[in-house]
């Protein structure tokens, strides 16, 4: 008795999917303690550093010295407005800014940029795109060569592509010095 192309597409289908949950079984049961407990410290850290962002958000709508510049929030217009959504910098897993999603703000917080030069980053990768490696940041006016060497160690690109907000050119206001 022959099969129908499609019954025959279905099994096909079928028996890759049991591979599938198979190897995935497989995987669960030979994983080492050490991966297990690796795994149980990185949802522990996202559980806490979660908790402390919504415990941040819900202490004071006022931002702290503490924070430091890149989680301060900018006003405009009465309104205030969060350096991202979750109120910490967007780095990587070594503690490096990404500078394809940071804004303005975070990108200030970098040693040798400053608050003109941090939007210009952040307007220029609006406009063009994200930056993928360090070279591409020559390509807004004011990077030299030298600020790519103090910065190398210091930011990351994850070459992902982040839809413009309205914090990523807006810098927290500073309070005026008397004089």
């Amino acid at each position: 008795m022959s099969m129908r192309p499609d019954h025959k597409a279905l099994l096909f289908l079928a028996i890759i999917a049991g591979l599938g949950a198979a190897v995935r079984a497989a995987r669960a049961i030979s994983a080492t303690p050490s991966q297990q407990l690796a795994l149980e410290r990185q949802m522990q850290a996202a559980d806490s550093a979660r908790r402390a962002a919504a415990k941040r958000s819900d202490n004071s709508s006022k931002p702290s010295a503490s924070r430091g510049r890149a989680a301060r929030t900018a006003t405009i217009a009465g309104q205030r407005v969060a350096s991202n959504a979750g109120g910490a910098p967007h780095r990587d897993y070594r503690g490096r800014l990404d500078l394809d999603v940071a804004s303005a703000a975070e990108i200030d917080s970098l040693p040798a940029v400053g608050p003109s030069l941090a939007k210009r980053i952040a307007a220029d990768r609006m406009r063009n795109g994200a930056f993928r490696e360090l070279a591409a940041l020559r390509r807004v006016k004011g990077v030299t060569p030298k600020l790519l060497v103090q910065l190398d160690s210091l930011v990351s690109f994850s070459g992902v592509y982040k839809p413009p907000q309205p914090s990523d050119t807006l810098l927290a206001v500073k309070p005026r010095r008397k004089r």
